[in-house]
């Protein structure tokens, strides 16, 4: 009896498998009837403003790199206007001098996509990240570390913004 039921169930899962698996629209396929998303990606053009420049460039460098591989496109269909900040948490201060270890870099980025024709509002969201370094006692070691978290930073919410554009470009269409 209980082969029966094992069977059974794994029966019924694999049906309920195959029968969900055609749900789901895979984020790289066809946006339209002559078109890929990639295609799609490569038509948006970026606004960016920034409390942070560092992070704003490497941001919007990232960006550019994950829509359209860094070859700006002549026919834009989208704007993407972007808002980076970033701040300095100290997490791990040493007992003995007082002096910060370590520091983590807490960067948020918030986006609208908007139709560059109508103005239209396509979807907005917001994106986090953090990275942490080490704080040595020789300052432009510091600096430089830190500033290495805030490029590592741009890079994941670059891919995390890219994700989410292509699904709301995806759920337009």
């Amino acid at each position: 009896m209980s082969w029966f039921n094992r069977n059974t169930k794994f029966l019924l899962i694999t049906l309920c498998a195959f029968t969900l698996s055609g749900c789901f629209r895979p984020l790289n396929g066809s946006f339209g009837k002559d078109s890929s998303i990639s295609a799609e990606l490569a038509k948006i053009d970026i606004e960016s403003t920034s409390k942070s420049e560092v992070l704003n460039h490497y941001l919007v460098e990232d960006l550019r790199f994950e829509f359209n591989g860094g070859n700006p496109s002549k026919d834009i269909r989208y704007r993407l206007k972007i808002t980076a900040s970033d701040g300095l948490t100290v997490p791990v201060i040493e007992s003995s001098s007082g002096r910060a270890e370590i520091g983590s870099v807490v960067s948020s980025v918030q986006f609208t996509l908007t139709r560059a024709d109508t103005g239209a509002v396509l979807g907005s969201g917001t994106v986090s990240s953090s990275a942490t370094f080490d704080r040595m006692s020789q300052r432009f070691s510091s600096a430089r570390a830190r500033r290495d978290a805030q490029i590592r930073d741009a890079q994941v919410m670059a891919e995390e913004i890219r994700t989410r554009v292509a699904a709301l470009l995806i759920k337009q269409n």
